[in-house]
């Protein structure tokens, strides 16, 4: 098996792997003063794409295929990424069809095996956003982005063996420590209280899908604990349309 990388190699963005001529892993952009895409002639992308997440740095380069490709996907992904190639295309000034991107996505669920080609393939829980994926061809396993911390939202990645893996590391640098999340929102809730108490608002932008229902939850909860004001929360933009998505995939 060959594996070729056209994008996310030292560099935030533009995912796009290929597994001999065969299958592409993800098919994204990298957003930035220019929009950069994977280093890859479109002609030269497979005929079947698998997607990992809904993230525009995995997915954002299909507004721009020319000719439709065969995309599989978990269901909460497939339910997500019109949401966000709607806007990315909105800001973009692209005219894109969502439908017609939808009516190629074919679904598969967690850890259940497939055949495609000659390759069998299992998509594992990444823990890393809803839907979100790691993916086995035959014993290659690629990642994406992933998680192995409990949320408040998802379970941690999904434990798999593989002899080869290709990992995402935008976290992975020596000097990238992750606190926890306990002391993220003991921090927050102190900075909300104390803008509450001198008679402020508090913004707080965020991603749509992920981040956003991760802090709306916690909010929440430090709410009904007594450890913040209890005050109205407001949502806007993208973050409701994500929200309805979210509720429907809870079994994710």
């Amino acid at each position: 098996m060959k594996i070729s990388f056209y994008g996310a190699t030292r560099e935030v963005g533009r995912s796009l792997f290929k597994i001999d001529e065969s299958i592409a892993l993800d098919c994204g952009i990298k957003l930035g003063k220019e929009i950069e895409f994977p280093a890859i002639d479109e002609k030269e992308i497979p005929s079947k794409i698998l997607i990992s997440h809904s993230h525009l740095d995995h997915i954002g380069n299909l507004v721009h295929l020319k000719k439709q490709r065969n995309i599989i996907s978990t269901k909460p992904t497939r339910d997500l990424i019109p949401v966000l190639i709607s806007d990315y295309s909105r800001i973009a000034g692209i005219e894109f069809q969502a439908n017609n991107l939808m009516k190629n996505i074919s679904i598969v669920e967690y850890n259940e095996k497939f055949k495609l080609n000659s390759y069998e393939i299992e998509f594992f829980n990444a823990g890393h956003i809803l839907g979100s994926a790691m993916i086995k061809i035959n014993d290659v396993l690629y990642t994406g982005d992933f998680n192995m911390r409990s949320s408040k939202i998802l379970n941690p990645a999904f434990p798999v063996k593989a002899k080869t893996l290709v990992m995402e590391s935008t976290y992975g640098g020596k000097e990238d420590i992750i606190p926890s999340l306990k002391q993220e929102f003991s921090k927050l809730a102190n900075i909300i209280n104390e803008t509450i108490d001198r008679g402020g608002a508090v913004l707080i932008p965020s991603f749509a899908v992920g981040r956003a229902q991760e802090i709306l939850i916690g909010l929440d909860s430090l709410m009904r604990s007594g450890v913040i004001r209890k005050v109205p929360i407001y949502i806007d933009g993208m973050i409701k349309k994500a929200m309805r998505i979210y509720r429907m995939n809870v079994i994710y």
